[in-house]
């Protein structure tokens, strides 16, 4: 693009510059616009990002996925709207009668009913399929010129740190994207005040300000790039003008709409994969990590597509509403009783979780190895991999690619926000209080009814055709432990991979239970004395006939609380399925082997008028148990060994690949199972195919050898790793899979 003129640029000129700028769809383009006023090369016009010189420490160093750096951009836009009602409602939103929170904003400025808030904020994909430019377009409060760089263009300011309402707040979410934004590091920002709460006092109340970020490393003594916007005569450029055409209109059209205030940021050629339109594919992973959209988002698709694929030009654009409202309104893609939601507390600390589990087969738009995430009103904040379900104490392998669980932080304390999350929003610390969580999750996930009711419906499915005679491979391996101290001692073990299929249930009384709106009763069903190793979590069963959401629902809420000593129970959770009330609790640091705890329960509700239900019941502190849950004691003379009982071992071949993931590169996929593990062989492999190919090859035999070879191996791995990460061990066997028949061969040349 060229200018429209070349002389040095004079503020009658900044509309035009502003409209060169927002009309670029590359780097190329922007530099042209640029060099052509003389601003690229002039030092003098260009300020450091927040007044820091080395500001690319904070910039270079938030998250590592160019998605989660845009939430952070819609984030901010859904803060800007909420700030906006505020003012307009003549609420400072730092004082006391503000909104306390998100949800109480929304229903403040919208009321109860959301459906309404559809048109307030705008993605744009422009430019090329490849690297596309991406406009995000909000009608929030806008900044005046003078405030951009307090406020957008500032890095670690406590703006929204006093605001309880709003999202941001380490004042860095603005920037998060700036590395993934081509080679320049392009970023145009342009915004207006909205007019009902702008200050009239100030001289550019009624302006637009612009400017555009970059990435300068022409300072060859600087050890160092630094991130730069334009400021031409210290002052971020403006003019006045009611509207600007930046929003989106019907396809094809990009910019035609008016924007008479409110933000509009566009990042060029941002680096992101993007196989197809943003309203499909990325619309989903999106709305996974900003599940608690409080205001949905437009998609829009303005790049260059043929048309003649599409059925109409209104698939081009589409709302993202967030996972939770997803689940909502497709409700046919999960399995019956799902979404289920529980309390939690922790140290303390209340967390709400919601386990959500897909039909099979139906979860590729709602996640691909996300198993945990943390939520933060309605942003996630971090996130643990779905292997999490392939421990052992969880035991939910096949389950893992249709299971998602959201733990909701929002009531969580300061401190404990801090002492969790990262400010890039992804990782979580590795502390006390993380882990605790996850050994309590590890109880209620294995002991859960519906879910173990639906591992073994999966593996059956699976497994049922699949499983084929292991006779064969049972008595090579009997005679082979007879000569092999080495696989003797693996299988000594072998009692931890003992088979345990479960064929299918008759019936299914499990959804069948006539709830009640508040309960009648709420009983402790145990007769005696419950024991609890002391190095375990105890779990204690209720009977009761509330609905299942009593103890999450929004109103009319249940209120439970357990004392230990007259002291209240810092880590336990507690839930409630079809009558059936399950208390899972840590035990104190301090408790010692003999001892007899009385723990008192009370279950209230926040309304006084409803029955409330009080008791008491004891547990009694045993030894430390070993891993296999069997008390330590001393080691008693070995028996005769029982026969070997191998684990499941199912070979699958390429017209079932799709079914259990596989590709031809794919050797093995290991399945967890409560204790035990089932190994699932790909005889359709590349290395296999190509050794069948040899003339000196026996395929009957040569199959066998490789699935023996491949199940001893990762039975090895599996022995000696301490972490349950399945996906190593997969790995690890495609290239175990390559040499597995030429070690073979290699023995039977040499003996020859």
């Amino acid at each position: 693009m060229k200018s429209l003129f070349t002389r040095k640029i004079v503020p009658e000129d900044y509309k035009i510059l502003c409209h060169e700028l927002y009309s670029a769809e590359s780097e190329v383009e922007v530099i042209d616009v640029l060099k052509s006023h003389s601003l690229w090369d002039d030092e003098n016009c260009w300020t450091n990002y927040g007044n820091e010189d080395n500001n690319v420490a904070i910039i270079g160093n938030q998250t590592t996925s160019p998605e989660a750096a845009l939430v952070e951009k819609f984030t901010n836009s859904i803060d800007a709207i909420l700030m906006k009602e505020a003012r307009l409602h003549n609420i400072d939103p730092k004082s006391k009668d503000a909104p306390q929170s998100i949800d109480e904003a929304m229903e403040l400025f919208y009321g109860k009913n959301h459906e309404s808030i559809n048109d307030e904020i705008f993605m744009v994909a422009t430019g090329s399929q490849k690297r596309p430019s991406l406009a995000i377009i909000d009608k929030g409060e806008g900044q005046t010129p003078s405030q951009l760089s307090k406020t957008i263009l500032s890095l670690r300011q406590t703006n929204k740190i006093e605001i309880k309402f709003v999202q941001g707040q380490f004042n860095q979410g603005g920037t998060a994207v700036l590395p993934f934004c081509g080679i320049n590091r392009f970023q145009l920002v342009i915004s207006k005040r909205h007019p009902d709460i702008a200050d009239k006092s100030n001289t550019d109340h009624n302006k637009w300000g612009f400017t555009i970020v970059r990435r300068n490393s022409s300072d060859i003594s600087s050890r160092n790039t630094r991130y730069e916007y334009l400021s031409i005569n210290n002052e971020i450029p403006s003019f006045e003008s009611e509207y600007l055409e930046l929003l989106p209109a019907k396809y094809p059209s990009a910019r035609s709409e008016k924007l008479f205030s409110g933000t509009y940021i566009k990042l060029y050629e941002y680096n992101i994969s993007i196989s197809s339109h943003i309203n499909t594919s990325l619309n989903y992973h999106l709305s996974l990590l900003l599940p608690g959209a409080k205001i949905p988002i437009n998609l829009i698709e303005r790049r260059e597509w043929d048309m003649k694929k599409r059925k109409t030009s209104n698939s081009m654009s589409a709302r993202m509403y967030g996972h939770f409202k997803r689940f909502k309104k497709s409700q046919k893609n999960l399995e019956k009783g799902f979404p289920f939601k529980f309390p939690m507390e922790v140290q303390g600390e209340k967390l709400e979780v919601m386990i959500v589990c897909f039909k099979h087969k139906l979860h590729r738009s709602y996640k691909n190895t996300q198993g945990i995430l943390f939520t933060l009103n309605g942003q996630t904040q971090g996130i643990l991999k779905d292997t999490f379900f392939d421990r052992k104490r969880v035991g939910l392998g096949y389950l893992k690619d249709s299971l998602i669980v959201f733990i909701d932080a929002t009531k969580l304390s300061v401190k404990s926000r801090e002492d969790l999350f990262m400010s890039n929003r992804q990782h979580l610390r590795n502390n006390s209080f993380k882990r605790e969580i996850e050994r309590l999750l590890e109880d209620e996930l294995s002991k859960n009814k519906m879910l173990q009711k639906l591992q073994k419906k999966r593996r059956n499915e699976l497994m049922k055709e699949r499983v084929n005679n292991t006779e064969g491979m049972q008595n090579t391996l009997s005679k082979l432990m007879k000569t092999s101290p080495n696989l003797n001692m693996l299988f000594s073990t072998g009692k931890d991979f003992e088979d345990r299929l479960n064929r299918s249930e008759q019936g299914d009384n499990l959804f069948s239970f006539n709830a009640q709106q508040y309960p009648s009763f709420f009983e402790y069903k145990l007769k005696g004395i419950k024991e609890s190793p002391i190095n375990r979590n105890f779990r204690i069963k209720f009977k009761t006939d509330v609905e299942d959401t009593y103890f999450t629902r929004d109103t009319g809420r249940g209120i439970a609380s357990f004392r230990l000593e007259g002291l209240e129970v810092q880590s336990y959770t507690l839930t409630l399925k079809d009558g059936d009330a399950h208390f899972t609790c840590v035990l104190r640091e301090d408790v010692k082997v003999g001892e007899t705890l009385t723990y008192n329960y009370h279950i209230s509700n926040e309304n006084p008028d409803i029955e409330t239900f009080s008791g008491s019941f004891e547990v009694l502190v045993t030894q430390e148990v070993n891993k296999c849950d069997k008390v330590l004691q001393e080691k008693k003379p070995k028996k005769e060994q029982d026969a070997l009982s191998l684990p499941k071992i199912a070979e699958v071949y390429k017209v079932d690949w799709e079914s259990y993931g596989f590709t031809a590169e794919d050797v093995l996929k290991i399945n967890s199972n409560a204790n035990s593990y089932d190994f699932i062989i790909n005889m359709d492999n590349r290395y296999l195919t190509l050794e069948k190919k040899s003339d000196r090859v026996d395929e009957l035999r040569s199959n066998e050898i490789f699935k023996g070879a491949i199940f001893l191996y990762a039975l090895s791995l599996l022995n000696d790793k301490k972490d349950d990460d399945l996906a190593k061990v997969e790995i690890s066997a495609k290239s175990y899979a390559k040499v597995v028949l030429p070690i073979f061969h290699y023995g039977e040349i040499y003996k020859d």
